[in-house]
């Protein structure tokens, strides 16, 4: 197994940086501010709470619903029965004001599977959505690792440019004072000037890059490039590495095993056949039972 150790270290074009970030720091920076993976926490977590709901389907649905209506001219509040009939019209349960409430509870017996059915889907959607963020937070590790490590090699070659040029000025220094003393050509002067120009060429070349992967590594941990601070890195060391490098079979063995985005196809695939089974049991029978209980009160009577 490879032992991960973290050195600091002090980039050198940032001199005046106090922020020190280690690349698990900025790996876990970028989960917290990448909108797509705040959008997939809150998905899952929906989805979780429809799985829940859909769960509870099998032991039924209590519903209460009531309210109060007037009328401008006095109405029937219950139905026509043979007593109300046969005690004369003047009985009659008429009013201008109605209150009611209605108490139903409903519990499906058999649903031809579209109840287990809808579990599954819900279940798979809740699976799928949380490869999808699985995936995508593997993807942001990639890159933020990628910029970070191409950032400290920047720093590292920087370094030894800097070096490179501060020895070929004293060189220059040496060259200039032998060819006073006849010991050195200007020819031997004319290769050194072109080697510190060259040396230069490449500092500003790697000063550029430097900056533009530090605005990269800025934005993928949800910092504003423009006004982004400097970062002090912490460098990535692999002590020890395998023994044995896994072979292409065992990859891409591996690869179908673990990759997110298969397993979350699986998943989909499950959804698309637990809606197979949803459409064809729409045309079988069902059975389902029904509770209710009423309460209509008004001026003249209450039932």
């Amino acid at each position: 197994m490879s032992r991960l150790w973290i050195f600091p270290i002090f980039l050198f074009s940032m001199a005046a940086m106090s922020q020190t970030l280690t690349l698990n720091e900025a790996i876990q920076q970028a989960y917290g501010n990448n909108p797509s993976v705040r959008a997939l926490r809150e998905s899952v977590q929906s989805q979780k709470e429809n799985a829940a709901a859909v769960k509870r389907l099998k032991f039924g649905e209590l519903m209460l619903n009531g309210g109060v209506s007037k009328s401008s001219d006095a109405i029937l509040i219950r139905p026509m029965t043979k007593d109300l009939i046969s005690a004369g019209f003047t009985t009659m349960p008429f009013d201008d004001e109605l209150t009611y409430w209605n108490l139903d509870y409903r519990v499906p017996l058999f649903t031809s599977g579209q109840l287990k059915a809808s579990e599954q889907i819900a279940k798979s959607g809740r699976v799928a959505g949380s490869y999808s963020l699985n995936g995508l937070k593997w993807s942001i590790r990639y890159r933020v690792t990628s910029v970070y490590t191409n950032l400290l090699a920047v720093n590292r070659e920087l370094i030894a440019w800097q070096e490179y040029l501060n020895a070929l000025n004293s060189l220059n220094k040496h060259i200039k004072i032998g060819m006073e003393n006849g010991k050195y050509a200007q020819l031997d002067q004319l290769k050194v000037r072109y080697e510190v120009e060259t040396a230069r060429l490449k500092i500003a070349g790697l000063n550029q890059r430097e900056k533009a992967l530090a605005a990269s590594l800025a934005s993928l941990i949800g910092v504003n490039p423009d006004k982004a601070p400097g970062f002090q890195l912490a460098e990535v060391n692999l002590a020890e590495v395998p023994e044995k490098i896994p072979g292409i079979s065992e990859l891409t063995e591996s690869a179908v095993k673990n990759r997110s985005d298969l397993k979350r196809m699986k998943e989909l695939e499950n959804i698309s056949r637990q809606r197979l089974r949803i459409a064809k049991a729409a045309r079988l029978p069902k059975v389902t039972l029904d509770a209710k209980l009423n309460s209509v009160n008004g001026g003249n009577i209450k039932y």
